[in-house]
């Protein structure tokens, strides 16, 4: 948790980007439930030590530099979220319920269609160059956040 706390604790940084403001700020607030979740948890500081994360906050940094990458980086995450945080939810009830992990954050995001929809309405709008820049985000950012997940599970198994 401490881990991937530092990616979503960056998003807002991307919703600056695209120029969304209200949205960083909201994103911003969702860093916060994050930590409360993890903080349940006694998931520790959020940091970034598993190499894999680290190449993944470090390329998606990279990519909200432009607002095309951000677009794109932005889109890989938030077209997963409703999904992730469903499944989040259902797994937290049937393994962990004795645990009271503080389920906030995916209570939010589970039906959060929004922001994906207002990312693929700026995608639209890119020229052809900027549709290639976003989409090359798009998979990096993609196989980035499989590679951070896949890392953090082999240092979980390391320890047991």
């Amino acid at each position: 948790m401490q881990e991937y706390g530092a990616f979503i604790q960056q998003i807002s940084e991307g919703w600056k980007r695209v120029g969304e403001n209200e949205i960083a700020e909201e994103e911003q607030e969702h860093f916060v439930l994050w930590k409360k979740f993890a903080d349940s948890l006694n998931a520790g500081e959020v940091e970034a030590t598993v190499p894999q994360v680290s190449e993944l906050v470090s390329s998606t940094n990279k990519h909200f530099q432009s607002y095309a990458g951000a677009i794109g980086a932005l889109y890989a995450f938030e077209a997963q979220q409703p999904g992730t945080a469903s499944s989040k939810l259902q797994g937290l009830k049937e393994h962990y319920s004795g645990w009271h992990a503080d389920e906030t954050y995916f209570t939010i995001h589970e039906h959060d269609f929004e922001e994906p929809a207002l990312l693929e309405e700026k995608f639209n709008a890119l020229s052809a160059k900027e549709k290639i820049m976003a989409q090359t985000a798009f998979e990096n950012t993609c196989s980035r956040l499989w590679d951070a997940l896949t890392g953090i599970m082999q240092q979980k198994e390391a320890v047991i």
